[in-house]
């Protein structure tokens, strides 16, 4: 028997290729999306933001900053535990705070 010739118009039938690279993209935005939800809740970038506090608010006012603790990232913003401002001479306490927060908005 002879094969027909293949008529104009019709679509040849899909592949499971195409299935494999949606399946492939699927997977990666999930992973993306899960990364990116870590990436919320991950603690970043606290000290340096408390070091380069405390070295603006000695170049411009002389005075001391300290901070017991500080959490958070640059998307959630940060919390600063047991923060005091102190006067550099004398040491003597000006500010003092159990908490504060800071949103990046």
């Amino acid at each position: 028997m002879r094969k027909r010739p293949a008529r104009l118009g019709t679509r040849p039938p899909r592949t499971s290729l195409g299935k494999v690279f949606l399946y492939v993209f699927l997977a990666l935005a999930g992973i993306a999306v899960i990364g990116a939800g870590g990436l919320f809740m991950v603690d970043i970038g606290g000290s340096m933001v408390v070091d380069m506090a405390a070295k603006a608010v000695k170049e411009q006012t002389d005075m001391t900053l300290s901070v017991g603790g500080v959490r958070g990232n640059p998307l959630r913003g940060y919390v600063l535990d047991e923060v005091s401002l102190a006067s550099a001479g004398a040491g003597e306490r000006i500010f003092s705070a159990q908490t504060l927060e800071a949103s990046p908005t």
